[in-house]
């Protein structure tokens, strides 16, 4: 099943922090290139004699360039993280919720993840318990009617005062059948 993603920030605490995290170790890791960028110049001025007063000069110029890309390029970053964690995101929360609304609602329903989301398997083992759950609960009510039938053909041969401890048990399966009712899935 497809959905469009509308909204990139499902989990906004997780996804920032990912995204921040992931930013903050590339700017760490690329700080390396303007470090031996200054090294190179260092090394190589005392070499171009004359020329190295004006280079010089212009190596405020390549740092302020190399910081603008290094804004730019953290930018980019941070914003691939946003949407790769929102693949991680996405399926995490709707699991999440299809997961609360068991207790809540009683209700056992299939779920479906959007195309290129991660942890397909999530999906499928999900389903694959709810199918197992929702196959047990038909054979239990398959049984339970087949118990009530016992009942009502015990109750013709009960003697009056017992059919008492019938209608009890009676009621008892009632409410377990009502209590779970069988979902369509």
């Amino acid at each position: 099943m497809s959905y469009k993603r509308r909204i990139y920030l499902i989990n906004p605490k997780f996804q920032i922090k990912f995204a921040l995290l992931v930013t903050a170790f590339l700017i760490g890791v690329s700080l390396i290139y303007p470090y031996t960028i200054y090294q190179i110049i260092e090394s190589v001025a005392p070499a171009l004699g004359d020329k190295a007063k004006e280079f010089s000069q212009r190596k405020s110029d390549i740092f302020l360039t190399l910081g603008i890309w290094q804004v730019c390029y953290s930018l980019i970053i941070f914003s691939a993280c946003i949407f790769f964690s929102h693949k991680i995101a996405g399926p995490i929360y709707k699991l999440n919720t299809f997961l609360k609304k068991i207790p809540e609602l009683g209700v056992l329903q299939t779920m479906y993840f959007r195309d290129g989301d991660y942890f397909r398997e999530l999906e499928e083992s999900y389903n694959a318990a709810i199918k197992s759950i929702q196959d047990s609960r038909k054979l239990d009510f398959e049984q339970l009617e087949e118990i009530r039938l016992y009942l009502k053909n015990l109750a013709l041969i009960v003697p009056e005062d017992k059919k008492i401890v019938l209608t009890e048990i009676n009621k008892k399966i009632e409410e377990i059948s009502n209590r779970y009712q069988i979902e369509s899935s």
